[in-house]
C-alpha cells in the first residue's frame, strides 16, 4: 500500500491504530490532514468577525475539529512507529505538546501578565522539537519491521 490514500483505506489509515505504513503513505496521509487543518484555519479566520455568541460557537467547533484532526494523526502515525520498530505510544507526543502549547499561550493574555511569556515560548521551542522530530523520525527514516511474507514468497 506504498503511498495510497483513498476512499478504500481511509477509515485504516485515519480511524484504527493497527497495522504499519510506510514513509510515503504516512506523508501523504498527513498532508492531507494540514490541508484540512489550514481550512479549518481559514474558516475560522474568516468567520472570525461575527458575534460574540458565534464566536464562542465557532471556536468550540474549531477546537472539536482540531481534537478530531489529532486522533486521525495519532492513528496515522501510530502505525508508522510501528513500521519504525518504535511503540505506537509515541504518536502521541506531538499532538500532546501541541495542545499543552495551546494552552499556554490561551492561559497567557488572560493573567494580565502574571503567567510568564517565557513559558509559552518555551513551549513552542518544545512543540517545534518535538514536529521536527516527527518528521524526520516518521518521514524520512526507513521502516525497520519487516513486511509479511505473501503467499507466492
Amino acid at each position: 500500500m506504498a503511498g495510497q490514500v483513498s476512499p478504500a483505506n481511509f477509515r485504516f489509515l485515519f480511524r484504527q491504530d493497527r497495522g504499519t505504513i510506510d514513509r510515503s503513505t504516512w506523508a501523504a496521509g498527513t498532508l492531507i490532514l494540514i490541508g484540512a487543518f489550514a481550512v479549518l484555519l481559514v474558516a475560522q479566520a474568516a468567520l472570525n468577525r461575527t458575534g460574540y455568541l458565534a464566536k464562542v460557537g465557532l471556536t468550540g467547533l474549531f477546537v472539536m475539529a482540531t481534537m478530531l484532526l489529532a486522533t486521525c494523526y495519532y492513528f496515522l502515525s501510530a502505525k508508522r512507529f510501528r513500521d519504525r520498530g518504535r511503540p505506537a505510544v509515541l504518536a502521541l507526543a506531538l499532538p500532546a505538546v501541541g495542545f499543552v502549547d495551546a494552552a499556554l499561550h490561551f492561559l497567557q493574555p488572560p493573567t494580565g501578565g502574571i503567567f510568564p511569556l517565557w513559558l509559552a515560548t518555551l513551549a513552542d521551542v518544545v512543540l517545534a522539537a518535538v514536529t521536527l522530530w516527527n518528521l524526520v523520525e516518521l518521514g524520512f527514516m526507513p521502516g525497520e519491521v519487516p513486511a509479511p511474507a505473501g503467499p507466492n514468497d
